[in-house]
Parts: structure tokens; C-alpha cells; sequence
């Protein structure tokens, strides 16, 4: 009775132990591999939108970029970055002194840029300056001499934004080029307005009265 005890224990004892290399074969076989989820792969997704994003902000401010340079500008709304007041101060000093009689600002084709023009009166000399309205730079000068005798322009009698918007009032449009000069006795705004045809209307607007009229 006792063998048969002894016996039945060693054959449990065996059965455990092959029951526990079994599991560890099991252990072993077991793909440890990650597997990639639905949350994981919107994540990668999510992650490469937002990636594209910043490109898609940067392409739109250099269109932005693009028109605001360009020959499309408003004036009224988008001054330059050289002020009038700015361009007239630089004109007189590259002329030596004297007075700026007329000034002007629209695009150059030539240039490819917006520029101003100034014409100068000093010492008999008449002095035409253009100058880049980006950077102050002088494109070009021509000097004539002249008995020719003119009167100082002025900005303050009415400024420039003032000019624009008188004439703005008088239709839709865009400001694509000013000009300040005395004619006839009277300092006057001819104002330019492209509408979005293209077709261009000029309204002249008196600096002292404030009357606007369209230019013949």
C-alpha cells in the first residue's frame, strides 16, 4: 500500500513538471511584435495634417506679399512705405535745397516698383528726382536750368489720405496714383481711381475749398 502511494506521487510529480515545459514553450512562442491600432494610425494622420498646415499659412502670406507690392496696390489703404513727406525731405537734399513744387506717386513698368517723383526748384535750376517708394533710393535724376519761378508745395494745408478719400467718394475703386502740384493758382490733388474693370478716372480735388472735380 505504501509503494502503490509512493508511486501515484512520483507519476504527479512528473505530470507537473511536463505540464510547466509545456507552458514555458508556449512563453516562448508568443509574437511580441506591436501591433499598430486605429488610434495609433489617426494619430500618424493627424500628425502629417498638421504638418502641411504651417506650408499652407506660409504660400498664402507670400501671395499676400506679392500683391501688396505689386502694381495692384491700393494707395488709400496700403500707403508706402517711404511717406510723402519722407520722399519730399529726400528730394530736396539730393537737389542741395531748394523747394519740392510737385510730387507724385504711381507705378513704373520700367522700374518694376512703385516710386515717387519730385520736381525741385533750386537756384535756377529745376531738378526732376524719382525714388524707389520701397527704399528711398534714387532711380534717377535729371536737372535743367530754368527762369521758370514756382510755389512750395505743402501737406498740411490737406494731406494726402484726406485727398483720397474725398475722391473716393466719388466712386468705387482702388487709388493706383496722386499727384500734388499747383495749377492755375489753386494747390491741387489729381487723384487716380482704377476700378475693377481696370478703367481709370481722375478726380481733382482743391486743397483749399475741398471741391472735388472730375479731371477733363
Amino acid at each position: 500500500m505504501r509503494i502503490s502511494k509512493i508511486a501515484a506521487a512520483g507519476a504527479m510529480t512528473a505530470a507537473l513538471a511536463l505540464a510547466g515545459c509545456s507552458s514555458d514553450d508556449n512563453t516562448d512562442s508568443v509574437d511580441t511584435t506591436p501591433v499598430e491600432t486605429a488610434t495609433d494610425e489617426a494619430a500618424t494622420d493627424e500628425g502629417a495634417e498638421q504638418t502641411t498646415e504651417p506650408a499652407e499659412e506660409n504660400t498664402q502670406d507670400g501671395a499676400d506679399d506679392a500683391a501688396s507690392t505689386g502694381k495692384d496696390r491700393d494707395l488709400s489703404t496700403d500707403p508706402l512705405p517711404i511717406s510723402a513727406e519722407d520722399a519730399m525731405s529726400r528730394a530736396a537734399d539730393e537737389a542741395g535745397g531748394g523747394i519740392v513744387y510737385k510730387l507724385k506717386v504711381d507705378w513704373s513698368d520700367h522700374y518694376d516698383t512703385w516710386k515717387w517723383e519730385a520736381e525741385v526748384l533750386n537756384e535756377g535750376q529745376e531738378i526732376e528726382i524719382e525714388l524707389d517708394g520701397f527704399t528711398g533710393d534714387i532711380l534717377d535724376k535729371d536737372v535743367d536750368s530754368t527762369d521758370d519761378q514756382e510755389k512750395a508745395i505743402d501737406l498740411d494745408t490737406m494731406s494726402p489720405e484726406d485727398a483720397m478719400a474725398k475722391a473716393l467718394d466719388q466712386t468705387d475703386g482702388r487709388v493706383s496714383s496722386w499727384k500734388l502740384q499747383w495749377d492755375d493758382g489753386l494747390m491741387v490733388y489729381e487723384v487716380e481711381i482704377t476700378d475693377a474693370n481696370g478703367d481709370e478716372t481722375e478726380y481733382n480735388v482743391d486743397t483749399a475749398s475741398g471741391n472735388v472735380t472730375l479731371d477733363d
